[in-house]
C-alpha cells in the first residue's frame, strides 16, 4: 500500500507540545510507558495534567528521554517551545470544580 500523504488528511510529524490529562480510570500502562512512546516519535515537550491531584507535570525531551522539567499545582506554567503560551493552573482547578457542581 502506498499512502499520498498530500490527499490522506493526516498530520504525519509530532506535535511540538503534547498535552495529555490523565485519569486512572482510563489509564492502560504506565506513565513511564506513555513517555517512552512520545520520546520515539519525538515529541519535544510533554504535560501531564493529574486532574485527581491538581498537579502538572512538565517533561522535556533530552537525549532521547523525557526528563522532568517542573511539577506544579497552583502557578502559571509555559511551554519551553512557545515561550509566550502560559497556563494558570489555579484557573484549570476552578474550572474543574465548577464543572463538577455542574455535573
Amino acid at each position: 500500500m502506498i499512502l499520498d500523504r498530500e490527499r490522506d488528511h493526516y498530520i504525519w510529524s509530532a506535535p511540538q507540545l503534547l498535552v495529555e490529562c490523565l485519569s486512572p480510570a482510563n489509564r492502560k500502562g504506565s506513565i513511564e510507558k506513555l513517555l517512552a512512546d512520545y520520546a520515539r516519535i519525538s515529541v519535544p515537550e510533554g504535560w501531564l495534567l493529574y486532574p485527581q491531584e491538581r498537579t502538572l507535570s512538565s517533561h522535556v525531551l533530552e537525549a532521547g528521554a523525557f526528563t522532568l522539567r517542573q511539577t506544579s499545582a497552583t502557578a502559571a506554567i509555559s511551554t519551553l517551545r512557545f515561550p509566550d503560551v502560559s497556563i494558570n493552573l489555579e484557573d484549570v482547578w476552578k474550572l474543574q470544580s465548577a464543572e463538577s457542581l455542574e455535573s
